[in-house]
């Protein structure tokens, strides 16, 4: 992300503890299977929480950037669910 996004050194501290605050938030959701669609629901809504909090410390370029680098990293794992599936 620090590369990827050009952070500058007061952006990195910050970066690094909402990225560590909402991994810490998202572990047990993660661990947990009692109940999936509310866990979905739950990780969602953490998702939502983290990106407005990027938003206030990343310029508009940045935050750009991590939605596009998000994007990638979202269809390169589609795609490798669906040549798991042979499809």
């Amino acid at each position: 992300m620090k590369k990827k996004l050009d952070l500058t050194p007061d952006q990195q501290p910050k970066i690094a503890s909402i990225n560590l605050k909402y991994a810490q938030k998202m572990e047990p959701l993660l661990k947990g299977s009692e109940r999936p669609l509310m866990e979905f629901r739950d990780m969602r809504e953490l998702n939502d929480a983290k990106e407005g909090e990027l938003k206030t410390v990343l310029s508009p370029e940045q935050f750009k950037k991590y939605l596009d680098s998000k994007e990638e990293m979202r269809a390169k794992f589609e795609e490798r669910i669906k040549e798991q599936s042979g499809h």
